[in-house]
């Protein structure tokens, strides 16, 4: 029987300098068959993947929830954003949950009325949900959980200079409300009804007992609460925290061993659900970088990346050595007299402080193995750095892009600052002179484009989300503009759409909402534009009427592409034919 968790060894089976030739930026890779067993392993310990929910703070790429969703478990979202996205991902209202020290009460009452789970964690908002969430039969689907500060304290085995940053049941922490207070907290309550109880014992737990402790203890309080009051607890949520190895020299219960430990103790009648990060997504997911430049200072050899804590800030500022595969798959050294650091300008950007890099040489590729967790998650653009994307490695293992790299242009700095707010206008604006204007301005946009025409010579359905679009354009122009482009890549995500709608006219209003177009290449008119347009799940707003849809498209060949936030205003007749012949899974958006 397994004891221990172990470092994956997936990885090793890579091409590094072959899959660097495909992603010259820092990219992560997602190893499907690892995410799946890891889910598999959990839903052995507390019966079904449905009773797993995935911390979407953890790792919210949607490659990773669109998996996770279509295998059956649950979101825990702590934010309204969160929440979109895994609705975008395919999960459905109910199930998701929604837990946060901050709570926003109009999203709570929304997924709570359509099915979801909301996680109250204080008296203070239990309060405001005993007086807003709504009633009726449709309400009775939702569930809400009390989160509680357990009574005793819960340590760690071995102690360690970060663990203050990461006790989520610190007794006087601002989680929960505190096991004591939680019956006559409950006993107040006159409309809701509080199906279960939720805690967390940390991060990076290192030994099973602070599991078993807090079970057994909630397992009394939900005995009191069924004694003591009109509310009955079904569900015992025991949170995430389990730890993994980051190195071989690193000593982690494994999944199964935390199940041995647990199930003994599970009531008849009760479910159990728990909230995995790290022994979920940790070791499914590394990060592929490269060797940028070598030097040697006083005798110490260092080799820079081109990634360090730009993405991977848990282990620079944490000193969470992970192990690093070297360009030919076999791990570098946990010591030596080199080092290996990041490109940021700052001391503490170093991935490996004591290491052999005199193998490495500049170009070479490396993996950061275990950093499916809080890397990306928590990834910044510190010396205008950005995101490299990400891969997916499929159980066949095939590799294939599944989010590209951010572009510089679409940075924070870049695409939200308003250009001249630190300069006042004029007090008397100058009149600029319309000859001067029509000189200046570009006759094919104003009238050279008011005979373009397009047409669609051909279309496919890839798959359920993904479909392909043949176009024969007819331009006064040379070359396709972005304006036409946007009508053209527009036109064939509203028509996806509807197909995923199972419509077969377009007899709605739809909008697009939002738009982002790359176009770093010019499109030659002559040659037939091949489209793919890959959507998103269908997502609810508020109500079944008005449906969302995000609509990827690129055109095949080129670097161009771009997305749509596209909204449909269906009427209830339109419901009733979706629900006949839709095909695409429906999930609900607050």
């Amino acid at each position: 029987m397994k004891e221990s968790a172990s470092l994956e060894s997936w990885s090793g089976a890579i091409d590094l300098r072959a899959l660097r030739r495909r992603f010259p930026a820092p990219t992560y890779v997602l190893d499907e068959r690892r995410l799946r067993d890891n889910l598999n392993a959990w839903a052995g310990v507390v019966g079904d993947a449905g009773n797993v929910c995935y911390p979407v703070k953890a790792n919210p790429s949607p490659v990773v929830l669109e998996l996770l969703a279509g295998w059956g478990a649950r979101a825990e979202c702590a934010s309204g954003a969160e929440i979109r996205l895994a609705r975008l991902a395919g999960f459905p209202s109910d199930k998701i949950l929604y837990g946060t020290p901050a709570p926003d009460l109009v999203a709570a009452c929304e997924l709570f009325a359509q099915g979801g789970t909301v996680i109250a964690d204080s008296i203070e908002f239990l309060r405001k949900l005993d007086e807003h969430l709504p009633c009726g039969p449709r309400s009775e689907r939702g569930r809400v959980l009390l989160r509680v500060n357990p009574s005793k304290p819960i340590a760690y085995q071995d102690k360690k200079d970060w663990q203050d940053l990461t006790a989520h049941a610190e007794q006087t922490g601002k989680f929960g409300v505190p096991a004591e207070e939680v019956v006559e907290a409950l006993s107040l309550c006159r409309r809701i009804r509080v199906s279960g109880l939720h805690t967390h014992v940390g991060t990076q737990m290192d030994h099973v007992e602070p599991y078993v402790a807090t079970m057994s203890r909630l397992t009394e309080l939900a005995e009191d609460i069924g004694r003591r009051t009109r509310h009955r607890v079904e569900i015992l949520d025991l949170g995430g925290g389990l730890g993994i190895p980051f190195t071989p020299h690193d000593r982690f219960p494994s999944i199964e061993a935390l199940g041995r430990a647990i199930r003994p103790g599970f009531a008849h009648g009760t479910s159990y659900w728990v909230e995995p990060g790290h022994a979920l997504i940790g070791d499914a997911v590394g990060l592929l970088a490269g060797i940028v430049a070598k030097k040697c200072v006083r005798g110490r050899r260092w080799a820079i990346a081109d990634v360090g804590t730009d993405q991977l800030a848990k282990i620079t500022l944490l000193k969470w050595w992970h192990q690093v595969r070297g360009p030919n798959g076999a791990p570098l050294p946990m010591e030596g007299d080199g080092s290996l650091g990041g490109p940021l300008c700052f001391s503490g950007d170093i991935l490996l402080p004591h290491t052999d890099v005199s193998s490495l040489e500049v170009g070479d590729p490396i993996f950061i193995q275990h950093t499916g967790a809080y890397c990306a998650a928590l990834g910044n653009g510190f010396n205008g750095r950005s995101y490299g994307g990400m891969a997916l490695r499929r159980c066949d293992g095939e590799i294939v892009a599944a989010a590209n790299a951010e572009k510089e242009v679409t940075q924070a700095p870049l695409s939200t600052h308003v250009w001249g707010a630190s300069k006042k206008d004029w007090k008397a604006p100058e009149s600029i002179d319309l000859a001067r204007v029509d000189r200046l301005s570009s006759a094919a946009l104003r009238t050279g484009m008011k005979d373009d025409r397009y047409e669609f010579s051909s279309a496919a359905r890839l798959s359920e989300s993904s479909f392909a679009f043949e176009v024969d354009v007819d331009s006064g122009i040379p070359f396709v503009t972005m304006p036409l482009l946007v009508r053209i890549a527009g036109d064939a995500s509203i028509i996806a759409g509807l197909i995923a709608l199972a419509q077969d006219e377009k007899r709605f209003p739809i909008w697009g909402c939002n738009l982002r177009l790359d176009m770093p290449e010019n499109l030659p008119c002559q040659a037939k534009l091949c489209l793919r347009i890959d959507l998103s799940a269908v997502a609810n707003r508020r109500n079944e009427c008005e449906k969302r849809v995000m609509a990827r498209f690129a055109v095949d060949g080129t670097k161009v592409s771009g997305a749509f936030d596209l909204k449909f205003e269906m009427a209830p007749a339109d419901l009733a034919e979706e629900a006949e012949g839709a095909a695409m899974p429906e999930a609900a958006e607050a």
